[in-house]
């Protein structure tokens, strides 16, 4: 059921696009509605069935609706990242989902680490969110990144070179977050 509802979704965005790029009228996913029947007459809809609820809600401007849509979907399976991704677009006009709310997993912290990034005000939190996280995952690529640029957002040009020197080190052919070390190294 998942595989066929996203395949209509992914679908009807694509007409959207095609049809923003025309320039006719108001574009929207014309599937979404039929998506939305679709989820609903499901008895019990697994986690990224919840995920693509989220996602439809989020297109239809539903947004308390998509975040609860969204929060039961991490609870049931927090490994999938698209799913909190959709969840921080939620949480910048609603603000962020109370701690309690969110599962207590790994990704949880992940989740909030990127908020702060996001959120230029709480770049520090982030920062010690992604230290927390580096610990737990020593060989992460992207944590090391993140971390990186945290420390670029915070001014902290000689922390941020070190760490984005140390990453080009491990991957010399890594693409990601490279702007940010070239931004570095112009400073």
């Amino acid at each position: 059921t998942f595989l066929r509802c996203y395949a209509k979704y992914l679908a009807g965005e694509r007409a959207r696009e095609e049809q923003t790029l025309e320039g006719e009228g108001e574009p929207k996913n014309e599937e979404l509605e039929g998506i939305e029947r679709e989820i609903k007459a499901c008895d019990r809809p697994d986690a990224f069935l919840l995920y693509l609820q989220g996602l439809v809600l989020l297109d239809k401007e539903r947004k308390s609706e998509a975040k609860e849509a969204l929060l039961l979907s991490v609870r049931s399976y927090p490994c999938n990242w698209a799913a909190w991704q959709a969840l921080q677009e939620v949480q910048d006009a609603d603000g962020c989902p109370a701690e309690g709310s969110l599962p207590d997993h790994w990704m949880s912290n992940f989740f909030a680490a990127a908020v702060c990034l996001e959120n230029g005000d709480e770049n520090e939190r982030g920062l010690e969110e992604y230290t927390r996280l580096q610990h737990l995952f020593p060989k992460s690529e992207y944590v090391l990144a993140q971390a990186a640029t945290a420390h670029y957002n915070l001014r902290q040009f000689d922390e941020a070179q070190d760490l984005f020197e140390s990453l080009h080190r491990r991957s010399p052919h890594r693409i990601e977050s490279m702007d940010t070390y070239s931004n570095i190294l112009y400073v």
